[in-house]
C-alpha cells in the first residue's frame, strides 16, 4: 500500500511558502508516494496532476466583513488578507491628517490582536476539520504522514484530530509562530501564543522550518521536541533550463539602464531601504545621470516611494503591484541586478532567507542584499554559493554598485558564475531528499 503524504494550508496564490510545497508535492508523487493537498479555495488554476487536491470552502478571515464595507469606497478587494483593507484606509487617511493615521493604525492592530487569536483566518477551522475528519475515517491512518502548514489555524486543527486519529504529524513553520523575528503583537498576546503554541504541538512527531537558527528558536520552546530545518529550494530544472536573450551593448551615448528589480513585501521596521537608496543617490550624483533604473514588485508603495522622494530618487524608481511569479520571474531574467534588503533585528542574526531568493537564484543574475546583520544564514547561502555580495552599510553598498558599473561597460551584462556543488545543496530535490529522510518506515 503506497504512503500517503497529506499537506493542509492555504498555498495558493503565492502566499506564505506556497509555491515550495506545490513545486515539492509534484517530487513526490513521482517518487510514488499518494499525495494529497487540503487548501482554501484556489484563486489561480493549478494542473494538480496525480495530486488529489481538495479545496476547502472558506469564509473569509476576521476583516472580511469589513472589507466588504470599505470595498466601493476604496477600491479593496473582499479576497486575501487584511494587508490591501489596511494599507489601502491608511493612505486614504493619511491625506486628511497624520495624526488620524496613526489612530486607524493603532485600531487596526488592537482589533486584530483581540479578535484574531489565535488567527485572522480562524472562521476556516470547521470546514477545514470537518473535511479533514471525514478523509482520515475512511483512511488508514497509519499509513498517512500529515503535513501542517500555514495558517496557524491549520495546526490547532490537526493537533485536535491528532487526539483521536493515529497518523504520522509533522508540524512545518515557513514562518514562526509566537517566535517570529517579525512578530507584531504585544507581550500579552505573546503570552498566550506561546502557551497554545506549546499546546498545540506537543502531539507533534515532530516540528520543521526553513532555517537553523529559526529551529534553535523552536528547540528552546518546545524542549524535547524534535525540531529540523529544511530550506524553501529552488527549482532546479527551471535553473537549468537554457534562455536564448539577446545580449545587451553598453553606450554611454544612449544612457544605457542597469534594471534593478526587487520582489515582495517590505518590512520598514525591520529593513532598512534607506542604505540602498543612499547609495544610488551618491551613484546618481557621481555619475550626473541616473544609470540605474528600479523596480519594485511590491504592495508596500508608500513606504518606498516616500524613501525614493526622500532621497531624490522619483525618476529612477517604480513600484509596481505584485504580478503572478511566472511573469515576475521572466522580468527577472531580463534585468541586470536582483534586490534583497537585508533583516536587522536590533542588530541580532534573525535567520530570515526569504523565499524570493530562491527565485532570483533561477533568473541567474547577480543578488545584492543591502543591509542586515553579518554572520546571518542568508550571509551562508550567499556567499558559500557565490551569487552576488552582501553590502551592509551605504558606503559598501556605494562601492559595489560602482564595480558593477565598471563591469557593466566591460562586459555589457553581469553575469553571475556560482559555486554548483553549494548552490545544488538547496536544490528542491535536496530538501526532498532531506525530507524523506526524516519520515517513518
Amino acid at each position: 500500500m503506497k504512503k500517503k503524504i497529506v499537506f493542509v494550508g492555504n498555498y495558493w496564490p503565492y502566499v506564505f511558502g506556497g509555491t515550495r510545497i506545490f513545486r515539492v508535492a509534484p517530487i513526490l508523487s513521482r517518487l510514488g508516494y499518494e499525495v494529497h493537498v487540503f487548501s482554501m479555495p484556489l484563486e489561480q488554476k493549478f494542473n494538480s496532476g496525480d495530486i488529489t487536491l481538495y479545496q476547502v470552502p472558506y469564509k473569509g478571515d476576521i476583516f472580511s466583513f469589513y472589507r466588504r464595507i470599505f470595498k466601493k469606497m476604496l477600491g479593496v478587494s473582499q479576497v486575501g488578507s487584511n494587508i490591501g483593507l489596511k494599507d489601502a484606509v491608511l493612505e486614504k487617511s493619511s491625506k486628511k491628517s497624520k495624526l488620524f493615521e496613526k489612530f486607524l493604525s493603532k485600531v487596526f492592530s488592537l482589533y486584530q490582536e483581540i479578535f484574531g487569536f489565535p488567527d485572522t483566518e480562524k472562521k476556516w477551522k470547521n470546514n477545514l476539520k470537518d473535511e479533514l475528519k471525514s478523509f482520515l475515517e475512511k483512511n488508514d491512518c497509519k499509513e498517512i504522514i500529515l503535513v501542517s502548514e500555514y495558517p496557524i489555524i491549520s495546526h490547532v486543527v490537526v493537533s485536535e484530530l491528532r487526539k483521536k486519529f493515529n497518523f504520522f504529524w509533522i508540524a512545518d513553520f515557513v514562518d514562526l509562530w509566537s517566535q517570529n523575528h517579525n512578530y507584531p503583537y504585544s507581550y500579552v498576546r505573546k503570552y498566550f501564543d506561546e502557551r497554545l503554541e506549546k499546546k498545540t504541538l506537543q502531539n507533534a512527531d515532530y516540528i520543521m522550518t526553513t532555517s537553523e537558527i529559526w529551529a534553535d528558536k523552536l528547540r528552546e520552546l518546545h524542549s524535547g521536541k524534535l525540531v529540523y530545518s529544511m530550506p524553501h529550494g529552488f527549482d532546479e530544472t527551471l535553473y537549468k533550463q537554457v534562455d536564448h536573450k539577446p545580449k545587451k551593448s553598453f553606450s554611454a551615448d544612449q544612457r544605457d539602464e542597469i534594471k534593478v528589480i526587487y520582489a515582495g513585501r517590505l518590512y520598514p521596521e525591520m529593513q532598512d531601504l534607506s542604505i540602498f537608496f543612499e547609495a544610488l543617490s551618491r551613484m546618481h550624483t557621481a555619475h550626473n545621470n541616473p544609470l540605474f533604473k528600479v523596480e519594485f514588485y511590491s504592495p508596500d508603495k508608500k513606504e518606498i516611494n516616500r524613501l525614493a522622494k526622500f532621497y531624490g530618487l522619483q525618476n529612477s524608481v517604480k513600484v509596481f503591484d505584485t504580478i503572478p511569479r511566472d511573469d515576475l520571474l521572466e522580468k527577472m531574467k531580463i534585468s541586470d541586478l536582483l534586490l534583497v534588503i537585508g533583516v536587522n533585528v536590533n542588530g541580532k542574526i534573525s535567520g530570515s532567507i526569504p523565499s524570493k531568493i530562491y527565485d532570483y537564484i533561477i533568473a541567474k543574475k547577480p543578488i545584492l542584499i543591502a543591509g542586515g546583520v553579518a554572520g546571518d544564514e542568508i550571509e551562508n547561502l550567499v556567499n558559500k554559493s557565490e551569487l552576488g555580495t552582501i553590502s551592509l552599510s551605504v558606503k559598501e553598498c556605494e562601492n559595489y554598485l560602482s564595480s558593477f558599473i565598471d563591469d557593466y561597460k566591460k562586459n555589457s551584462l553581469v553575469q553571475v558564475h556560482p559555486n554548483l556543488e553549494e548552490l545544488m545543496k538547496f536544490s528542491q530535490s535536496s530538501q526532498v531528499k532531506r525530507f524523506l529522510s526524516l519520515l517513518p518506515e
